[in-house]
């Protein structure tokens, strides 16, 4: 059984390896297409830098793509732009601003959003730190399939922050 693990990760491993193989022409024809009202492709961007040291990271256009990506109702595009404003990546960090576009993604059935949500109550950013409001987020994440909430209210749980 050990062996035929080993064989299948060995063979997944090298057939996947398509998939990143040329990430800058996938990210110069998503930026292209965005450029041409394409919303989803202005949400897809940033997907493209991962593994990808030939792609420069620029936060002042990942906002400007996360931004017309939000306003075409996409809610990862309003979860990025609320990343941005938490780490203070291309604009200044501004938790309050944060909250209001990691809302709208929730609000809108992101669960990537829910999280921000619940680590802006967990930590006491622009908020009351509020450990009850931060479970209430997090479950909504988790139980939209988000593995982060679901971390995040085991580290709950855990360290007694909520009553069981």
């Amino acid at each position: 059984m050990k062996f035929h693990i080993i064989i299948f990760l060995l063979l997944f491993s090298s057939s996947t390896s398509f998939l990143y193989a040329d990430n800058k022409a996938l990210f110069n024809e998503y930026t292209k297409k965005c450029d041409q009202g394409d919303i989803a492709s202005c949400s897809r961007l940033d997907n493209t830098r991962y593994d990808d040291k030939d792609i420069e990271t620029d936060y002042s256009k990942a906002k400007e793509y996360y931004t017309k990506a939000c306003d075409g109702g996409r809610t990862d595009g309003c979860y990025g732009l609320g990343w941005l404003y938490s780490n203070g990546k291309g604009v200044k960090q501004d938790y309050i601003k944060a909250k209001e576009f990691y809302t709208k993604a929730c609000d809108g059935g992101g669960i990537d959003g829910c999280y921000g949500l619940g680590w802006l109550y967990s930590d006491g950013k622009s908020v009351k730190q509020d450990y009850i409001k931060a479970k209430e987020f997090y479950t909504k994440a988790c139980d939209g399939g988000g593995v982060d909430g679901c971390y995040a209210l085991g580290w709950l749980y855990s360290n007694d922050k909520v009553v069981k």
